[in-house]
């Protein structure tokens, strides 16, 4: 049996029919990757060769169904299409044992923590390093708010209703007021 150090299911999406939770990776600690799928057979679809170390985590493309991403114990980070079972790329800036590989759930990045300190967010496509934050402490897990988006629209949605509404407001407002004429009063002595 494999030595499995992580495992990944493909999010159901709409290709393949909605099926694709069917599909899952799995990195082993004999430097393999392996892509499975229940509807086929118990045995791997693929496998390939990776690296020279454990593969600690595998992710998914948002993106692009046909790519994925791997992680090893060694730093090494690369991006695997899927149609020809190679490395497409490598991701350059880990330094020491990356723990995690994190896909956006929406947009085309990724993220990568480990024992350098380091919380790292690249370019899913180009693979170029968009920002690091260091964190005072080894990390082992990552996570994306794909909710604080959500919140986002919501409050620009409030924000446009809210000036629609103010908008109303100034155009009856704007409207010439009648004024109260004030009476001088006469001072007597």
């Amino acid at each position: 049996p494999p030595w499995v150090k992580c495992a990944r299911f493909k999010e159901r999406g709409e290709a393949n029919g909605g099926n694709a939770s069917c599909v899952f990776a799995v990195g082993t600690g004999e430097k393999k990757v392996r892509l499975y799928d229940t509807r086929v057979n118990k045995r791997a679809t693929m496998e390939m060769e990776y690296g020279e170390a454990a593969v600690n985590s595998v992710t998914f493309s948002s993106v692009d169904e046909h790519r994925m991403f791997a992680a090893d114990s060694r730093g090494k980070c690369c991006a695997i299409d899927l149609r020809t079972s190679k490395v497409c790329g490598a991701i350059r800036g880990n330094s020491g044992s990356v723990r995690e590989i994190e896909a956006h759930p929406t947009l085309d990045l990724v993220a990568t923590v480990g024992l350098d300190r380091y919380v790292r967010v690249y370019d899913g496509s180009n693979r170029k390093c968009l920002g690091a934050a260091y964190a005072k402490q080894n990390l082992t897990c990552v996570a994306w708010d794909a909710f604080e988006e959500d919140r986002n629209r919501k409050k620009k949605k409030k924000k446009k209703k809210k000036n629609r509404n103010n908008d109303d407001d100034d155009v009856v407002g704007n409207l010439p007021k009648k004024r109260k004429k004030k009476k001088k009063k006469s001072k007597s002595f």
